[in-house]
Protein backbone atom coordinates (compact mmCIF):
# COMPACT_ATOMS: atom_id res chain seq x y z
CA UNK A 1 0.00 0.00 0.00
CA UNK A 2 2.52 2.42 0.85
CA UNK A 3 4.64 1.40 -2.23
CA UNK A 4 2.05 2.16 -4.07
CA UNK A 5 1.11 5.53 -2.63
CA UNK A 6 4.70 6.80 -3.23
CA UNK A 7 4.58 5.52 -7.05
CA UNK A 8 1.04 7.44 -7.49
CA UNK A 9 3.24 10.40 -6.28
CA UNK A 10 5.58 9.94 -8.51
CA UNK A 11 8.54 9.02 -5.82
CA UNK A 12 8.72 5.84 -6.74
CA UNK A 13 8.99 4.29 -10.14
CA UNK A 14 9.02 0.80 -10.96
CA UNK A 15 8.64 -1.63 -14.15
CA UNK A 16 5.71 -3.22 -11.46
CA UNK A 17 1.90 -1.45 -12.44
CA UNK A 18 0.45 -1.16 -8.80
CA UNK A 19 -3.59 -0.60 -9.44
CA UNK A 20 -4.74 2.54 -7.83
CA UNK A 21 -7.35 0.77 -5.62
CA UNK A 22 -6.18 -1.67 -2.77
CA UNK A 23 -7.96 -5.27 -3.18
CA UNK A 24 -11.58 -5.51 -1.65
CA UNK A 25 -11.68 -6.73 1.93
CA UNK A 26 -14.91 -8.39 1.86
CA UNK A 27 -13.28 -11.50 2.63
CA UNK A 28 -12.10 -10.45 5.81
CA UNK A 29 -14.13 -11.69 9.06
CA UNK A 30 -15.92 -9.11 10.58
CA UNK A 31 -13.66 -8.10 13.23
CA UNK A 32 -10.94 -7.52 10.82
CA UNK A 33 -9.01 -9.87 13.01
CA UNK A 34 -7.84 -13.27 12.65
CA UNK A 35 -8.73 -15.84 15.98
CA UNK A 36 -6.18 -17.73 17.38
CA UNK A 37 -5.53 -20.19 20.61
CA UNK A 38 -1.55 -19.92 20.35
CA UNK A 39 -2.27 -16.10 20.65
CA UNK A 40 -5.09 -15.60 23.66
CA UNK A 41 -2.26 -18.16 25.24
CA UNK A 42 0.55 -15.74 24.69
CA UNK A 43 -1.67 -12.55 26.05
CA UNK A 44 -2.48 -14.18 28.75
CA UNK A 45 0.89 -15.51 29.66
CA UNK A 46 1.64 -11.19 29.10
CA UNK A 47 -0.79 -10.34 31.38
CA UNK A 48 0.13 -12.96 34.35
CA UNK A 49 3.53 -11.53 33.69
CA UNK A 50 2.72 -8.22 34.87
CA UNK A 51 0.97 -9.46 38.02
CA UNK A 52 3.17 -9.32 41.44
CA UNK A 53 1.35 -12.72 42.95
CA UNK A 54 2.38 -15.93 43.56
CA UNK A 55 -0.80 -17.42 42.77
CA UNK A 56 0.09 -15.51 39.26
CA UNK A 57 3.49 -17.14 38.89
CA UNK A 58 1.74 -20.70 39.37
CA UNK A 59 -1.10 -20.32 36.75
CA UNK A 60 1.98 -18.35 34.50
CA UNK A 61 3.64 -21.74 35.07
CA UNK A 62 0.72 -23.78 34.44
CA UNK A 63 -0.32 -22.44 31.40
CA UNK A 64 3.77 -21.89 29.90
CA UNK A 65 3.32 -26.34 30.31
CA UNK A 66 0.51 -26.77 28.23
CA UNK A 67 1.02 -28.43 25.21
CA UNK A 68 -2.56 -29.89 23.89
CA UNK A 69 -5.56 -27.32 22.95
CA UNK A 70 -7.34 -28.91 25.66
CA UNK A 71 -4.96 -28.43 28.49
CA UNK A 72 -4.50 -24.74 27.09
CA UNK A 73 -8.16 -24.41 26.88
CA UNK A 74 -8.12 -25.61 31.18
CA UNK A 75 -5.36 -23.20 32.00
CA UNK A 76 -6.81 -20.03 30.76
CA UNK A 77 -10.01 -21.19 32.09
CA UNK A 78 -7.80 -21.38 35.48
CA UNK A 79 -6.56 -18.13 34.94
CA UNK A 80 -9.82 -16.07 33.96
CA UNK A 81 -11.02 -17.61 37.39
CA UNK A 82 -8.72 -16.41 39.52
CA UNK A 83 -7.59 -13.08 37.77
CA UNK A 84 -10.44 -11.18 39.84
CA UNK A 85 -8.84 -11.98 42.89
CA UNK A 86 -5.58 -10.64 41.77
CA UNK A 87 -6.41 -7.75 40.36
CA UNK A 88 -9.18 -5.20 39.97
CA UNK A 89 -12.34 -6.44 38.70
CA UNK A 90 -12.36 -4.05 35.59
CA UNK A 91 -8.95 -5.33 34.76
CA UNK A 92 -10.23 -8.97 34.81
CA UNK A 93 -13.43 -7.66 32.75
CA UNK A 94 -10.86 -6.38 30.11
CA UNK A 95 -9.11 -9.38 29.66
CA UNK A 96 -12.28 -11.35 29.62
CA UNK A 97 -13.80 -9.11 26.64
CA UNK A 98 -9.67 -9.57 25.10
CA UNK A 99 -10.03 -12.89 24.96
CA UNK A 100 -13.68 -12.83 23.63
CA UNK A 101 -12.04 -11.09 20.24
CA UNK A 102 -9.43 -13.84 19.69
CA UNK A 103 -10.23 -17.03 20.87
CA UNK A 104 -11.42 -19.13 17.88
CA UNK A 105 -15.38 -20.27 18.35
CA UNK A 106 -14.74 -23.61 19.18
CA UNK A 107 -12.70 -22.68 22.53
CA UNK A 108 -14.57 -19.41 23.39
CA UNK A 109 -17.74 -21.02 25.19
CA UNK A 110 -15.28 -23.36 27.20
CA UNK A 111 -12.94 -20.94 28.17
CA UNK A 112 -15.02 -18.34 29.25
CA UNK A 113 -17.08 -20.67 31.27
CA UNK A 114 -17.06 -20.58 34.60
CA UNK A 115 -16.41 -23.02 37.02
CA UNK A 116 -14.85 -23.76 40.46
CA UNK A 117 -14.45 -20.05 42.81
CA UNK A 118 -10.81 -19.43 43.25
CA UNK A 119 -11.12 -19.65 46.87
CA UNK A 120 -11.52 -23.68 46.41
CA UNK A 121 -9.86 -24.43 43.98
CA UNK A 122 -6.39 -25.14 44.64
CA UNK A 123 -3.03 -24.56 42.22
CA UNK A 124 -0.03 -26.59 42.18
CA UNK A 125 3.13 -25.80 40.46
CA UNK A 126 4.22 -27.52 37.87
CA UNK A 127 6.85 -29.91 38.68
CA UNK A 128 9.33 -30.32 36.12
Amino acid sequence: MLIAQLQRDGYLHGGVEVPATPPSTATLPVSGRRRSLVAARLYVLDILALQRHPTALQLHQGLLATRSEDDTVEALQRVLNHLPALTSAGYARRVRERLQEILPGPHLAAVLETRTPPDRERITPAVG
